[in-house]
């Protein structure tokens, strides 16, 4: 027999990873199913390693696959942008705002802006 008192878990208790809010502006594209390659775009409200929780120009639906790209605020070596990139699937959705588990992310850099920089920094 079990004893004790029980509670009901919230969101927050169920989250294995911080969320930090932050606001950015994103662009998304849908990956899979019927509206495969459409885009948008939106601003980021939390994220952390394991998802993102972002606003949508409109609704997306639960269990689609996405690509998030999302401008990051700093710049390597104070000169070049760089980009995060999620890959992920939309695992609940309202009219105006998504929530993505990432499955893939990654931070990328034009390579040639990278070049640029390293010629100048050379000087």
């Amino acid at each position: 027999m079990l004893t004790g008192t029980t509670r009901k878990l919230t969101v927050q208790d169920r989250r294995s990873r911080v969320r930090y809010s932050i606001s950015l502006e994103l662009g998304y594209k849908l990956t899979d199913g019927k509206r495969k390659g459409e885009t948008g775009t939106g601003r980021t409200m939390n994220i952390s390693s394991g998802g993102a929780y972002f606003t949508t120009g409109h609704a997306l639906m639960a269990g689609t696959l996405v690509q998030l790209t999302v401008p990051w605020p700093a710049l390597l070596h104070g000169r070049v942008p760089i980009k995060l990139i999620i890959q992920g699937v939309v695992v609940r959705a309202s009219t105006t705002h998504a929530a993505v588990k990432i499955d893939t992310f990654d931070f990328y850099v034009d390579s040639r802006a990278l070049a640029t920089a390293a010629g100048t920094m050379a000087c």
